[in-house]
């Protein structure tokens, strides 16, 4: 339930600041009395939080005008201000106005007018904190675009760029006796690598627009995990890491192509951060109504403070050295996962490696399928 609006009312004579109070006892407010604008520019919370001012105009020390001017000045976010006068010509209202205040009352208040005044100039204020909250969504998604920019360029630089060097080995022209398998297949990954990443980018905007069309059909694990794990073998050699694979010899129903490309997808992460001679490991099994499929690696783990936001598109950017290399691909993970009914999770200890859970809905094949 939302906390009732902060109302502060300055006013040096006791009797009006009890008369104030009573007029707005039956409202849902949080009234605030202070007995001189001195008190109050001492509460600096109150000063800073209060979501609509009512001001006395002729107090001692600090005036309604001089009060109303400080507050426009040290407060970052918009509150109201209505002045409360027994002054009613132009010449002070102008005053008033070029002070900061709102709006007006003339004293002796009415209780009828006081009222819907104060619900009048809620109203605004909530209007303008609805305005900063849309301007701040257009910002998040301006430097959202710029991020998104950046991550494009950064992450389908590097394989394209491995694709040139490899070219440029082979020799302008291709001189065959330069070219052995090995150039061919990590050429062919890399390029491979390139063009997931602009699938899993052209994937999270269909997922974002409600587009993202999910095919269920049959799923046999052990296979899908080998469609998963054959093209990473080079990669794996390379970094002297074995991938284990213990799965259930299960067939149920869900996306087998997505389901392929979550597991391309860790399995490549848990590879490419393991340390030399060690082994990656993925297992999958049935539990109840659930499939649950882990991807183990040893590598340095990711931080407790970022465990949270891996899954979350481009923040693994900004974490660590670490988790740098996670990029756009645990964010696909994720949205790919909840597009089959189930979710992601992570387990992971820095200094001894991560685990990465994903549990899908068991949704028994159907017969006629096979």
């Amino acid at each position: 339930m939302n906390n009732p609006p902060i109302v502060v009312v300055v006013d040096d004579e006791p009797a009006i600041l009890d008369l104030i109070q009573a007029q707005l006892a039956a409202e849902n407010y949080d009234i605030r009395p202070y007995a001189s604008g001195t008190l109050l520019l001492d509460d600096l919370e109150i000063l800073a939080t209060a979501d609509l001012f009512l001001l006395d105009v002729m107090m001692p020390a600090i005036s309604g005008f001089e009060l109303c001017q400080v507050i426009r000045e040290r407060r970052s976010s918009f509150a109201p201000i209505i002045l409360v006068t027994a002054l009613g010509d132009v010449e002070h209202k102008v005053r008033g106005l070029n002070a900061g205040a709102d709006d007006f009352l003339t004293k002796p208040t009415n209780t009828a007018e006081m009222k819907a005044r104060i619900r009048a100039n809620l109203r605004a204020r909530e209007y303008y904190c609805q305005l900063e909250l849309a301007k701040q969504d257009v910002e998040r998604l301006s430097l959202f675009k710029d991020k998104l920019m950046d991550m494009i360029v950064h992450d389908i630089r590097n394989p394209l760029g491995s694709v040139a060097l490899s070219i440029q080995l082979m020799g302008d022209p291709p001189n065959p006796a330069k070219v052995d398998p090995t150039t061919w297949q990590l050429t062919g990954r890399q390029v491979d690598f390139a063009l997931e990443m602009c699938e899993q980018l052209l994937d999270i905007k269909r997922q974002q627009s409600n587009e993202l069309e999910v095919l269920p059909y049959v799923v046999h694990l052990r296979e899908t995990v080998n469609q998963a794990v054959q093209p990473l073998l080079l990669f794996a050699r390379e970094r002297k890491v074995e991938i284990k694979s213990d799965i259930e010899d299960l067939t149920f129903e869900s996306d087998e192509r997505l389901l392929t490309r979550i597991l391309m997808n860790l399995l490549n992460n848990a590879v490419k951060f393991s340390p030399g001679e060690d082994a990656v490991e993925i297992k999958g099994r049935r539990a109840g109504d659930q499939v649950v499929i882990t991807v183990v690696d040893h590598g340095p783990g990711i931080p407790h403070e970022f465990q949270d936001k891996i899954f979350e598109l481009f923040s693994t950017a900004e974490v660590s050295r670490q988790v740098r290399g996670y990029g756009i691909g645990l964010a696909f993970c994720s949205m790919a996962v909840q597009s089959l009914g189930g979710f992601i999770t992570v387990e992971s200890e820095p200094g001894q490696g991560s685990r990465f859970i994903v549990t899908l809905p068991w949704v028994e094949a159907r017969e006629e399928e096979f």
